[in-house]
C-alpha cells in the first residue's frame, strides 16, 4: 500500500523531486519553506513515493485547543490530490484545523478537486490568476508573439543603449530603499519587507538573479528580478522610475530577464499574479509579452 510519509531528507532531495513534477511551483521549493519559517510559519513536507510521486509542502500555525491553520501555496503536487489529512493531526498532535491550498496546474479540472473533498472558500486572498511565457524557444519567436506596441517599445530602448547589468550580491538594504521609493512613486502599498528581501536573497543566492539598468549618474532607472529552479523561473521584483518610463526600461529590462533565463536553462516564466479587474495596468503589460 502507498501512503504519504512525513519527508525528513535535506534541501537537495527535496527540490530533485519537487522539478520531476509536472507544473510545480517554486511556492513548494525547499528554499520558500525556509523563508516562511522566519515569518512566523512551521513547515511540514510530506511525501507519497510508488508508481509516481507526489508531494506536499505545508505551512502551518497551531491554534488553541490542538487547532491549527495549514496553507499549501503551490498545491499538493503529483497524479493524487488525495492527502493525508490523519498523518498531520496525528503528526501534530490536532483535533481540529482549518485547510487553504492552491493548484497551480492549469489543467486541472474543478471536478476532480471537487470529487476528493475540497471546497472554494468563500474569501478569495487574491485573483487566483497568474501568467507565464515559454522562452525555450528561438527569440523571434518570442518577438512575434508579443503586441506590437511591446516590440517597439523593446526597440526604443535598445536605441538608447542603456546598461542593464546583474546587480551581483545584491545589498537587501538598499533593494528595500530602492522599493520605498518606488512605493512613494507610485502611491502603491508596501511590496516587501526588509525581511523578505533579506530570506529571499539569503536562501535563493544563485538562484536568485536581479538585473537593474542606472542612468549616467547612477540613478536607478528599472529593476527586475526573478527566482529560478529546474526549468521554471518565477518574477519576483520589478521597479521603474520615472527616469525609466521615459526610455521604456521597464520593457527592456523585462526582454533582457526574458534572455538570461533562457541561457540559464527556463523553460517557462511565471511573471507572477495578475489582477484584470483592479490593476489593468500591470495586467496589459504582462499580457503585451504574448504570456498566457
Amino acid at each position: 500500500m502507498v501512503t504519504w510519509t512525513v519527508f525528513n531528507g535535506n534541501e537537495t532531495e527535496w527540490n530533485e523531486k519537487l522539478i520531476s513534477l509536472p507544473f510545480f511551483s517554486i511556492y513548494q521549493s525547499f528554499q520558500w519553506g525556509e523563508i516562511k519559517k522566519e515569518d512566523g510559519w512551521n513547515v511540514i513536507r510530506l511525501i507519497r513515493l510508488g508508481h509516481s510521486t507526489c508531494t506536499a509542502q505545508i505551512l502551518y500555525k497551531r491554534l488553541p485547543l490542538k487547532g491549527a491553520f495549514f496553507w499549501c501555496p503551490g498545491g499538493i503536487l503529483g497524479e493524487n490530490l488525495d492527502l493525508d489529512f490523519n498523518l498531520l493531526k496525528k503528526e501534530l498532535g490536532l483535533l481540529f484545523f482549518y485547510f487553504r491550498c492552491s493548484f497551480h496546474q492549469p489543467d486541472l479540472k474543478l471536478e476532480k478537486i471537487f470529487s476528493l473533498g475540497w471546497k472554494k472558500p468563500s474569501y478569495n486572498l487574491n485573483s487566483n490568476q497568474s501568467m507565464s511565457i515559454k522562452i525555450d524557444v528561438p527569440e523571434d519567436e518570442i518577438l512575434k508573439g508579443m503586441s506590437s506596441n511591446w516590440r517597439h517599445n523593446v526597440k526604443r530602448f535598445d536605441k538608447k543603449e542603456i546598461e542593464v547589468s546583474r546587480w551581483l550580491n545584491p545589498e537587501p538594504e538598499a533593494l528595500y530603499e530602492y522599493y520605498k521609493k518606488f512605493e512613494s512613486f507610485k502611491g502603491i502599498s508596501r511590496q516587501h519587507t526588509l525581511d523578505s528581501i533579506k530570506g529571499v536573497v539569503d536562501k535563493f543566492k544563485d538562484n536568485l538573479v536581479i538585473l537593474r539598468s542606472l542612468d549616467s549618474e547612477g540613478n536607478l532607472l528599472a529593476l527586475r528580478g526573478y527566482v529560478y529552479l529546474g526549468d521554471r523561473a518565477l518574477d519576483w521584483y520589478a521597479i521603474s522610475t520615472e527616469g525609466g518610463r521615459a526610455c521604456y526600461a521597464s520593457h527592456g529590462i523585462l526582454w533582457r530577464i526574458f534572455q538570461d533565463a533562457k541561457v540559464r536553462g527556463v523553460a517557462v516564466y511565471d511573471l507572477s499574479g495578475v489582477d484584470p479587474e483592479n490593476n489593468p495596468g500591470v495586467y496589459n503589460f504582462k499580457k503585451g509579452t504574448g504570456a498566457e
